[in-house]
């Protein structure tokens, strides 16, 4: 599959700044190119990895509906990920609101420090915390 960017499965593939036509593959990635036949995908967040098929794509509201949903999916035994995911996802929606401060993103880094070493379970270890990571 021919992707803009992508870190997926431990794969980098990096198209940015190349005409369309000679992107190279990214054969760990395998996505249909759309939800529906009424939405185009155009990015994708998940436990593999990031990956970005076109432009436009919005890293921030991508992370931000990310961590609603590993909010959701946290098993809420320990308080890192129970509480330091809802964190999480109230500061990425500050910053999708257009409310957010430079201070925000120091904020994101001190959590997902706290909340990779912290929590008990894979979702809090790694979850956002890896794909953050990887784009700050």
């Amino acid at each position: 599959m021919k992707v803009l960017f992508s870190s997926w499965l431990n794969e980098v593939t990096d198209n940015r700044g190349k005409p369309q036509d000679d992107w190279a593959d990214s054969p760990a990635v395998k996505l249909p190119e759309s939800f529906d036949d009424r939405r185009d995908m155009t990015a994708f967040i998940g436990w593999g990895g990031v990956v970005i098929l076109k432009e436009p794509y919005d890293i921030v509201e991508l992370a931000y509906n990310y961590s609603k949903s590993l909010q959701a999916s946290s098993c809420a035994k320990c308080f890192p990920c129970r509480v330091g995911t809802k964190v999480m996802e109230d500061v990425l929606y500050k910053i999708v609101s257009g409310q957010g401060a430079e201070s925000d993103l120091a904020r994101l880094d001190e959590l997902c420090e706290s909340i990779s070493k912290n929590s008990k379970c894979g979702i809090g270890q790694a979850g956002l915390c890896r794909i953050w990571n990887f784009w700050r």
